[in-house]
């Protein structure tokens, strides 16, 4: 990804955001093997954000006792300290 970011230096700002942006938007539909909410076994990067999203948002309205983040090593600690109250 470094490597990319310095050959876009070069480029002209209009460019650089053309491509950045296009960057971003593969990146972001790229499948990853996070169970779906509902169904399916992979999603888009983009699916997995918006589905934590909705799970906390769910939290702080008070729907769930519970967040517990599937992804990332936060999930391992928020876990733990859900487990210990």
């Amino acid at each position: 990804m470094l490597q990319y970011f310095a050959s876009c230096m070069a480029l002209a700002p209009e460019t650089l955001n053309h491509d950045l942006v296009k960057t971003l938007n593969q990146y972001l539909q790229t499948e990853v093997r996070f169970p779906r909410i509902r169904i399916g076994e992979q999603q888009e990067i983009e699916t997995l954000i918006n589905e934590e999203v909705l799970l906390f948002a769910e939290y702080l309205r008070n729907e769930t006792k519970d967040w517990i983040p599937r992804i990332g090593a936060t999930a391992k600690k928020v876990k733990e300290k859900c487990t210990e109250h």
